[in-house]
């Protein structure tokens, strides 16, 4: 064994030490799964396991600088530091370090990656002044960074990648950890401090009050005040309201399963899906079988409410293609169908239109259920976050406003078969999520079968994830298209896959991801798949690409 010094030669090593983790091998697996979805160049980085089990990186850079603690536990214990300028590690092997001095340079952003990676295991309490527990739990970094120009370019499971307003060539200048609610700058274009773990609350003193935490600490003392010396709430926009008075009140009630698990009474929910794939059948049959206070899917999702009347809003059937898809049924008198009288209709106003003439239906039919298909007709481009989220907030307030349950059928752009669906397929869905209640999808099983999908919901339990969707068939019957119920399975195991170059295609991105050649982002316009779709090949890819030639730890 000997000791090699950092800083000569740009030397620096990224020390992982295990042994003040809670779970010492969880810990470092997730740390190798954290390098894995990384795109880190890894013959620029030689490994070494510690005589502890840990593991030592070394690299090379231009700007090696001194000792730093990355991350520690709760309690301030250690897990992961630099070892730069005035630091030195122990050789193991020194065999393996005979070519140090060849060994490349990391560039200013490889190193950075790296660094976040360690980044986002820390679990350590902030200093004193950061301790504003009630402004880190209610306010979201992402948000206050985008309220003050930042974007969003990329995201994986573990943290969203985020890029500084003004010109910059970078591909981003940031991230910001999704478990941890931290971010980490390291773009020296900003007032923020760079590579530190900053809380919202650290975020907010920078961004707003240029790290003057007398100022940021007087603001709050100011909102504290005025909320409990303030006891008026005439004219205001929020007002008390006692928690025992709504335990008590009997005028409050409490929803029921309209659709089994997936959909309760009085929510706003959304179900999506690819083209071609069966939505508006699927929505025919929810809607008739709550009109009758029956069940789809042989009973297994059923309607608790009794028959009550439903409004559904059919912009996607014309009468002919209704008539071909559902000859010999006979749907419930509840169930009541509106239709566009083309006539009256106003392309340039018909958003704005939409919404309040559905209302007089509402009335008029006095449906206590409101299914919408298709979200598209109403809001062409509903990709936009900010109209998604408008379009939704009216819905939300509808349902608010008349104590009704609405269903709304929506789509999802550039979805390839042979990929799980989840939220980020739908359009829109970064903003559309903070208002609905329940979110379920529909997507193109192997053969010609289908399975439905429970992604969100917030009045229960998960039933019907990723790891027992319920798989159909659409079938012929005598009573026109039915959805058939085959059974339960994990959503892996009925993929389509019929594609021949599609285990190809994800071991090239998923060897792109690794060896530096684009972001999530980037990938996802190379490929013409969105984000999510990158994610899941990404984050499946040890499935199709040998780690042991992947990570060398």
């Amino acid at each position: 064994m000997i000791a090699l010094r950092m800083g000569d030669n740009g030397l620096q090593a990224i020390d992982v030490d295990i042994k003040n983790a809670e779970d010492p091998q969880g810990f470092l697996q997730e740390f190798r799964e954290a390098c894995q979805a990384s795109p880190i160049p890894w013959n620029k980085i030689i490994p070494q396991t510690t005589m502890s089990g840990g593991v030592h990186l070394v690299y090379r850079t231009d700007k090696p600088k001194g000792n730093r603690k990355l991350s520690s536990t709760a309690d301030g214990k250690v897990l992961i530091e630099t070892r730069g300028v005035g630091g030195c590690i122990v050789l193991y092997d020194i065999e393996r370090f005979a070519a140090l001095e060849a060994l490349p340079v990391l560039s200013i952003e490889e190193e950075q990656a790296l660094l976040s990676i360690a980044v986002a295991f820390d679990r350590s309490k902030p200093h004193k002044r950061m301790e504003f527990k009630d402004y880190n739990d209610t306010y979201s970094c992402v948000d206050l960074l985008e309220a003050e120009g930042w974007k969003v370019v990329g995201e994986n499971d573990i943290w969203y990648e985020v890029l500084r307003p003004g010109n910059t060539t970078s591909t981003s200048s940031g991230k910001v950890f999704k478990d941890t609610n931290r971010a980490f700058i390291w773009s020296s274009s900003t007032s923020l401090p760079t590579e530190q773990s900053l809380t919202p609350s650290a975020l907010a003193c920078h961004l707003k009050f240029g790290g003057d935490w007398k100022s940021f600490s007087g603001s709050l003392n100011q909102v504290v005040q005025w909320t409990e010396t303030t006891t008026s709430t005439k004219g205001r926009l929020f007002k008390f309201k006692d928690p025992n008075d709504v335990l008590m009140n009997s005028s409050i009630v409490l929803g029921k399963p309209l659709l089994g698990e997936l959909w309760q009474e009085f929510e706003l929910a959304i179900l999506f899906g690819p083209t071609n794939v069966g939505k508006s059948i699927l929505a025919v049959e929810i809607a008739d079988a709550i009109a009758s206070g029956g069940s789809i899917l042989s009973g297994r999702l059923k309607s608790e409410i009794g028959s009550t009347t439903v409004l559904y809003v059919d912009f996607e059937m014309l009468d002919s293609q209704f008539k071909k898809r559902f000859i010999g049924r006979e749907f419930s008198p509840n169930l009541r169908r509106l239709v566009l009288d083309n006539q009256f209709m106003n392309i340039k106003t018909f958003r704005k239109d939409a919404i309040p003439e559905i209302e007089l239906m509402l009335d008029e039919s006095k449906a206590k259920v409101l299914i919408i298909d298709n979200l598209s007709f109403i809001q062409a481009d509903n990709t936009q976050a900010g109209d998604a989220a408008s379009l939704i907030s009216e819905f939300d307030a509808l349902k608010k406003s008349r104590k009704i349950s609405i269903l709304i059928v929506s789509h999802t752009p550039k979805f390839s078969k042979g990929l799980s669906i989840e939220t980020t397929n739908l359009a829109g869905s970064a903003f559309m999520s903070y208002f609905i209640d329940s979110l379920f999808a529909v997507n193109k099983a192997a053969g010609k079968t289908i399975y439905i999908k429970q992604l969100k919901q917030r009045d229960g339990a998960e039933v019907y994830g990723s790891d027992n969707v319920l798989h159909c068939e659409l079938d012929f019957t005598e009573s026109g298209l039915r959805v058939k119920y085959i059974g339960t399975d994990k959503e892996m195991n009925i993929l389509d896959r019929s594609n021949e170059d599609l285990s190809d295609r994800n071991q090239k991105i998923v060897k792109d991801y690794r060896s530096g050649g684009g972001t999530v982002r980037d990938l996802a316009v190379r490929y013409e798949l969105s984000k999510s779709q990158i994610g899941d090949i990404i984050k499946n890819g040890s499935q199709s690409v040998d780690d042991a030639d992947t990570l060398p730890f």
